[in-house]
């Protein structure tokens, strides 16, 4: 049987303290790679989001612009639609008593 080591309570101390720190500082360095990996993660999600957004703005650009383009080819210029006398004088009563 080998020989029991006797510590006294400073050596256990410094012991445990040695050991403590050089835990820490490991579960310290995991969370720094951890932290840069979640940076880099949201990083890329932000940029492609932002992708996404101008590649929708984009397609909804040519939506609206062929839409028109076809109501355009259908009315062939600009329609002038008059008010009747009737529409008039109640636009005129409600400018009035929107204003008080």
């Amino acid at each position: 049987m080998s020989k029991k080591q006797e510590l006294t309570l400073d050596e256990l101390l410094g012991v445990t303290n040695k050991r403590t720190k050089s835990f820490i500082k490991t579960i310290e360095e995991g969370e720094k790679f951890e932290r840069v990996e979640t940076e880099e993660n949201v990083r890329r999600e932000i940029i492609a989001d932002r992708q996404n957004s101008e590649l929708k703005k984009q397609l909804f650009v040519k939506e609206v612009k062929n839409g028109l383009a076809t109501e355009i080819k259908k009315n062939r210029g600009v329609i002038r639609v008059e008010k009747t006398r009737w529409q008039r004088i109640m636009g005129f009563i409600e400018g009035f008593f929107l204003k008080f």
